[in-house]
């Protein structure tokens, strides 16, 4: 059996954590699978800071502390989702600004057409399409990498996270 004094300690926790989660939990949507890497990503810096603490007693807690900034540093790149930018601007650099326009198909509904300034014939547009695909197919690659890469990861060194 607790004593009351454990008792506190425990309440004192809690209400301490729910606090620092507050924010965290008040920003988590059910439709976005970002909030499941922001979650993740708050959970490995507290925990981090924890093991670079003078109160960590766990062995090699630097190393420990190094993992999980890798993945929170990767986890970053996901939340960001950037992987598209460099190959959008080499894009648009080369075939101009994208012209957007809508166009009413009825009283509910709207057709939004694109298209690229420096795109002039039916071979630049064949052209276009064939980069932005190679492009886009870039993009998902590195993002894929980086998915693959953070959970594999994890699974390699999660279990020795505990102090």
């Amino acid at each position: 059996m607790k004593s009351i004094y454990e008792n506190f300690k425990d309440i004192t926790y809690g209400i301490k954590n729910l606090i620092v989660w507050f924010p965290v939990i008040w920003n988590d949507y059910n439709w976005d699978h970002n909030s499941i890497f922001s979650i993740l990503q708050f959970k490995l810096k507290i925990m981090e800071k924890a093991f670079r603490s003078k109160k960590s007693c766990s062995m090699g807690s630097d190393k420990r502390a190094d993992e999980m900034k890798i993945c929170i540093n990767i986890l970053e790149r996901l939340i960001k989702e950037e992987y598209d930018m460099e190959e959008w601007e080499r894009h648009e650099k080369k075939w101009g600004g994208l012209d957007i326009s809508f166009e009413k198909v009825d009283e509910n509904w709207s057709k939004m057409n694109g298209s690229w300034k420096n795109v002039k014939t039916p071979e630049d547009s064949k052209q276009e399409r064939k980069e932005f695909r190679i492009g886009v197919n870039k993009s998902e690659a590195r993002h894929n990498y980086d998915l693959e890469y953070l959970f594999n990861y994890m699974r390699k060194h999660i279990r020795t996270w505990w102090d």
